[in-house]
């Protein structure tokens, strides 16, 4: 089992910062929200996946999961 942290609870921080907060705070694993302020993906081209699996991996993070429960991006959910 891999424990990880969602990145929804750093929305008040950039993705990356967010993928650095969780490394350093222990967690081997990354739970990634799929919207904005983070990965929305109409937000992000081929250049900023490939830098974001960087960070992660520089980090030793393994991806558990994409949290798509909220759509913020579109409207009010």
């Amino acid at each position: 089992m891999i424990f990880g942290y969602s990145t929804n609870a750093f929305v008040k921080f950039s993705l990356s910062d967010a993928v650095l907060k969780i490394a350093r705070l222990g967690f081997n694993g990354i739970e990634i929200m799929g919207d904005r302020p983070h990965l929305y993906p109409p937000d992000y081209d081929s250049g900023a996946i490939s830098a974001l699996k960087d960070l992660i991996r520089e980090c030793n993070l393994t991806v558990t999961n994409l949290n798509s429960f909220t759509l913020f991006a579109v409207g009010d959910t």
